[in-house]
């Protein structure tokens, strides 16, 4: 019953940083961010996850964590990071999560100029997703076939933070090979 609640509250609380986002209402601080520092620290908090499916949770970093530091919102950007590395903990049974931090020098903005970008790719070995499926994946209450629990609200919302950053978010998967989340945020 505990646990049902802690879900529930869980969820309420999601779904109201949803909706505070869709209204214009969230207020990001900015301030600046070590990626690298960021990632180790969430890599950290979901490894007893990943140790209990005998999984690998690598870190590999192209660049000097000072090439990896961007302005942004710490808490935002935990709560992305948090949720794709532990969905791909989720839906990983066996292999590994990956996760690269490098810097790209002339990343193609959506309005089509070139910037500076830290670029996080969270790679997992599990089951990969349909391209039926990817088509809206970044939609509210969207869970896939999966069975294996959630709101359907992480993902809309992890979108919904990189673009407050002008970054970008996109998803490359295979069925039976795993699934990439490729997140590009601006240096500034």
């Amino acid at each position: 019953m505990i646990r049902s609640n802690e879900n529930l509250l869980t969820m309420v609380n999601m779904l109201l940083e949803v909706y505070r986002y869709e209204a214009g209402r969230k207020t990001l601080t900015f301030s600046p961010v070590n990626l690298a520092s960021l990632t180790e620290e969430v890599m950290k908090a979901l490894s007893p996850l990943a140790i209990d499916k005998k999984l690998a949770l690598n870190l590999e970093k192209a660049n000097s964590d000072q090439d990896l530091m961007i302005k942004g919102d710490r808490l935002e950007l935990n709560r992305v990071m948090t949720n794709l590395i532990g969905n791909a903990i989720k839906f990983t049974d066996q292999g590994s999560v990956n996760i690269d931090l490098s810097k790209v020098v002339n990343h193609e903005s959506e309005n089509g100029s070139t910037i500076p970008t830290v670029r996080i790719e969270v790679r997992d070995t599990g089951y990969g997703i349909p391209l039926e499926e990817q088509a809206t994946l970044f939609e509210s209450f969207v869970q896939g076939k999966h069975k294996r629990g959630g709101s359907g609200l992480g993902l809309q919302l992890s979108q919904r933070i990189v673009h407050a950053h002008n970054g970008t978010i996109q998803i490359k998967s295979e069925v039976g090979k795993g699934s990439s989340f490729i997140v590009h945020l601006p240096i500034r």
